[in-house]
């Protein structure tokens, strides 16, 4: 919800107010074949390029938090005697935008809470075979983003108001609540 909620803070509402389930797409289907492909060829790289070499690799990996009250699954977790790092596998070009930062951040802390361990690194992975790489920087920045992200979500859940969106008409055209979100002027 956090990177659905930097993309159009209605994607919130209308999955976790309303309890609205998209339906599945054709580019839903992509992405995860893509992520299922890339998860096989993680299996055989060596993680020296994330100076995680010889980590255990965990993959689909379940998280939670009380002290930051969220939940998720990693695409794929590196785990050593010190720290966790955060992978997430993302079809397309490297943009690194808020929500892949916010999600990765979240994951990040989750684990560490988890596994007590450090967390200070994450990467996003793009590209037809995963091989283009980038580093999330500037973890106290995303830090204090996520925990005001977390309380617009909470704030939405006790007041069920339908928030205001900011979407372009190109990032409303790609939405799957596009029908139910019928107040919007192009």
């Amino acid at each position: 919800m956090l990177r659905q909620f930097a993309f159009c803070p209605r994607i919130v509402y209308y999955r976790l107010i309303l309890g609205q389930r998209p339906r599945h797409t054709i580019w839903m289907q992509q992405g995860l074949d893509h992520q299922e492909h890339l998860d096989r060829l993680l299996q055989r790289r060596r993680l020296g390029r994330f100076s995680m070499e010889g980590a255990q690799l965990l993959q689909n990996y379940a998280l939670s938090s009380e002290n930051w009250g969220v939940h998720g699954m990693v695409d794929t977790l590196l785990v050593n005697d010190i720290e966790v790092v955060p992978l997430e596998i993302k079809l397309g070009r490297a943009n690194g935008g808020r929500g892949h930062r916010l999600q990765l951040l979240a994951y990040g802390l989750m684990a560490a809470e988890q596994m007590r361990k450090d967390f200070r690194q994450a990467f996003l992975l793009y590209g037809a075979k995963g091989n283009q790489v980038q580093p999330i920087v500037n973890v106290e920045k995303s830090r204090r983003q996520l925990k005001q992200v977390i309380a617009a979500i909470q704030d939405m859940e006790t007041d069920m108001l339908k928030p205001d969106s900011a979407a372009t008409a190109q990032q409303c055209a790609q939405c799957e609540h596009i029908r139910e979100c019928n107040d919007r002027d192009f």
